[in-house]
């Protein structure tokens, strides 16, 4: 009466397994793609900027070389004042005293166009006291335009 034909081409009977071995053949193959990932680059995190403290940034006698100059960095997180004053052994010897920021750095290396926040012009001696906004500035002693070295008293303060 009611007889089901079982003949080799009926797979009625193997649909649940074969179903149940296609989900646990996916899951594997999305476990693969999951665990084995490729191209993640570690995330490095930037190094920690060090702000420049209070206190002295030049204090004593620096010698600076024909057509050279020093320079010293300034990093500040807040407003802060640069105060100092500098003075070359001779009235005859001169040096110029500039505060520029990061931008204008380069520009002042290549001898172009910059904007100075101070600057003495070549004086055998001067103080400055300018008032900084947080940013990176260099503090630079100037001897590019002697033909020989310049011995100098400088102190320079941020405060």
């Amino acid at each position: 009466m009611n007889e089901e034909a079982h003949s080799p081409g009926n797979f009625s009977n193997l649909r649940w397994p074969i179903i149940g071995f296609v989900v646990v053949a996916v899951l594997l193959g999305l476990k693969m793609i999951l665990v084995n990932k490729s191209g993640e680059v570690p995330v490095v995190a930037p190094a920690p900027v060090a702000y420049s403290k209070p206190g002295p940034i030049v204090s004593g006698n620096v010698t600076i070389g024909a057509g050279e100059f020093l320079s010293k960095q300034i990093i500040l997180n807040r407003r802060a004042k640069l105060s100092g004053e500098f003075q070359t052994g001779s009235v005859k010897s001169k040096i110029a005293v500039v505060v520029i920021d990061e931008a204008d750095f380069e520009n002042w290396k290549q001898q172009t166009e910059f904007k100075a926040r101070v600057g003495t012009g070549y004086v055998p001696g001067g103080k400055i006291s300018p008032m900084l906004e947080p940013g990176n500035y260099f503090l630079i002693i100037d001897n590019r335009a002697n033909e020989s070295s310049q011995s100098v008293e400088a102190n320079f303060v941020l405060e």
